[in-house]
């Protein structure tokens, strides 16, 4: 569990004018349950109820705030955050569809909740005053009008951004915490119930100089970053190393842009080598952070902080960079980032974004095929339209004729209509399949380098085949037809878990062999069977119990690793053909995933689609796939 930063800026921001202290009662705190929270209702009676509204909160709040006004209709739901709607018009209809919500706060909301609850006095000292009509010089909220029509009100303007950060009080130095609920004894923060807290948040900055469309960083975005002060920093690291907590979220859209991130780089390894903690960092990194992050990585590793280099790239396409205004973030930045990685033996994230406007068929195909060529895994988002970002304006909407379905995911604009989102979203899918699953990736590289058939263009065939009328190819049917895909898991494992309860992949692999000679005209060749039989050995298979030795007609292994080039991936080249390569016997462990129940196995088949593990067995080519740090061999670890 992570405590929650931002309502505890808020209620002790609010907290420090006099006159709200002394007419609210704000040791009443945080709620993480609807039966916790309707609990203190009915013990203090009514009141202001806060909700941070999140994308992966916004729905429980919502159900929350309906049960608090149907035990207690006097209280006052206030809901902020960045998926609380700030849009002329998107406001009010937020209200109108809740009935149960009250006001919104549009913006940052530590200034918002204290003007809000100073103009509310009035209304929670004697509800039938007529508190909500003065909200009207509420700078930067909708509220409903309690005249009985419910009509939403919209303040018509906007507060200006906080200008001195450190004005607002920090939750953690003052003791919030301590107060509502949480408690610190010899094993470290935990809370007075059943979860630990082993994160917690450290907001260094806020704001970002870029402007992509779909992101809402507290509709903080094109501006200029304004800065918390280093020592209430250093005052924040040291309070939580000294707390044992374990995992810290830097709060920041850009960490290493700013030349005091390296500083605040070596106060977090100072804390881990005096305290032993924390013992990791998250973090939003810098676009076009090759100058300071390879600095700060640098010091975190010799520190022992573990972390995860990430490249949100999103695309390579320009035209899409184009529309969705960052095309001041160049791919040549990727290059210039995943070389400096490489060079101090990083595993590196990679982060690509499906279903952008401007994006096609071919620019997404360009996309996947760019990592494929680099031995990249890329983690893959769909594209969610935020509700305050640029992407959601009326405007943009109707200029990139954007369609949404009913989870808030972009399914067709000006570039692509719903049947190629479709499309995009299986040909993502038998990507991963292909890569992340290993079913095909050894396969699909020797392909391109001797045969010069893109990989991406033998998926889209493979594809469209089982897409086909027809009943040929029906191993190929069962893996990949009707493949839906969603935030980096496949809807659709059953069929992998079949082949390793079974151990069907040499019936998969001579399906393989039938399509590649007669969809893709290619003659068979013992390169290609050695091959798919590596293929075969490296996947899980419930009949394999213990290592067991593969004779291969070529060596593959040695091919592999005599292509690849560690300094430029992409760069790989076989430096003779496979066939050239002697015969081989390899052996391969088996791992306990190959004895695994169908659970585990389904499981297993959805998280191995992260680019940070691999669902293969292990083997000599690990070394080669630079995102890979978990095993086949870690699956009971993982799922104790």
């Amino acid at each position: 569990m992570v405590q929650p930063l931002a309502l505890g800026i808020i209620l002790e921001h609010a907290r420090a004018e006099p006159a709200l202290a002394d007419r609210y009662d704000f040791s009443l705190g945080v709620y993480y349950s609807a039966s916790a929270l309707t609990r203190a209702i009915r013990k203090h009676g009514p009141g202001p109820v806060l909700f941070s509204n999140y994308l992966w909160t916004e729905q429980g709040n919502l159900r929350v705030s309906e049960r608090v006004k149907q035990i207690e209709p006097g209280c006052v739901t206030i809901f902020g955050g960045p998926s609380t709607p700030k849009y002329p018009g998107k406001d009010e209809a937020y209200l109108a569809r809740h009935e149960h919500i009250d006001i919104a706060v549009r913006g940052e909301g530590e200034t918002g909740l204290r003007e809000t609850l100073r103009h509310l006095l009035p209304f929670v000292e004697d509800e039938h005053a007529d508190g909500f009509e003065a909200l009207r010089d509420v700078a930067g909220i909708t509220f409903v009008s309690r005249d009985g029509s419910r009509r939403a009100l919209r303040s018509p303007s906007e507060r200006a951004l906080i200008a001195d950060l450190d004005a607002l009080p920090s939750p953690y130095l003052t003791g919030f915490f301590d107060r509502h609920g949480w408690a610190f004894d010899a094993a470290g923060w935990k809370a007075r119930g059943p979860s630990a807290i082993r994160s917690l948040v450290l907001e260094t900055n806020r704001g970002c100089p870029y402007g992509c469309t779909f992101c809402d960083w507290g509709s903080l975005i094109l501006q200029k970053i304004r800065r918390f002060s280093m020592q209430r920093i250093a005052d924040e690291i040291a309070w939580m190393a000294s707390r044992r907590v374990e995992g810290l979220w830097v709060a920041d859209a850009n960490f290493g842009i700013l030349p005091r991130d390296v500083e605040i780089a070596r106060l977090i390894a100072d804390a881990r080598r005096d305290h032993g903690y924390p013992k990791q960092v998250i973090t939003n990194y810098a676009k076009n952070g090759a100058e300071r992050l390879p600095e700060i990585f640098r010091i975190w590793m010799d520190a022992g902080v573990a972390f995860s280099p990430v490249i949100s790239i999103q695309t390579t396409d320009e035209q899409t960079l184009a529309v969705i205004h960052r095309a001041n973030i160049k791919t040549s930045k990727y290059m210039e980032l995943s070389r400096a990685y490489r060079e101090l033996d990083l595993s590196v994230e990679v982060q690509l974004m499906l279903g952008l406007p401007g994006a096609t068929i071919e620019s997404w195909k360009s996309d996947l095929q760019f990592f494929f060529d680099r031995f990249q895994q890329p983690q893959i988002f769909v594209t969610v339209v935020l509700p305050n970002s640029p992407m959601a304006s009326p405007e943009y909407v109707a200029e990139h004729r954007i369609e949404v379905d009913e989870r808030g995911n972009l399914v067709a604009c000006s570039s692509f209509s719903r049947d190629d989102y479709r499309r995009l979203c299986q040909l993502t899918a038998a990507f991963k399949v292909c890569t992340s699953l290993g079913l095909l990736r050894w396969f699909l590289l020797h392909l391109q380098w001797e045969h010069g058939v893109r990989a991406l263009d033998f998926i889209d065939a493979l594809v469209a085949a089982v897409n086909a009328p027809g009943d040929d190819h029906p191993e190929l049917r069962a893996v990949f037809a009707d493949l839906s895909y969603h935030n980096d898991e496949l809807q659709t494992v059953e069929r992998v878990v079949d082949y390793v309860n079974s151990d069907g992949w040499p019936a998969f692999y001579g399906d393989v062999r039938a399509f590649t000679e007669r969809r893709m005209k290619l003659p068979w060749t013992s390169a290609m069977q050695a091959l798919v039989e590596l293929h075969a050995a490296l996947l899980p298979s419930k009949a394999k119990v213990d290592s067991a030795r593969t004779r291969l007609d070529h060596d593959a292994l040695a091919y592999f690793c005599d292509a690849f080039d560690q300094r430029e991936p992409e760069r790989s080249a076989p430096r003779r053909p496979l066939a050239d390569y002697a015969p081989t016997d390899i052996e391969i462990a088996a791992s306990t995933l190959c004895a695994a129940d169908l659970t585990t196995l389904r499981f297993a088949a959805s998280i191995y689609l992260t680019p940070l593990m691999k669902f293969e067995l292990d083997s000599p080519l690990d070394s080669l796939l630079g995102t890979i740090t978990s095993s086949a061999g870690d699956i009971g670890e993982i799922l104790a």
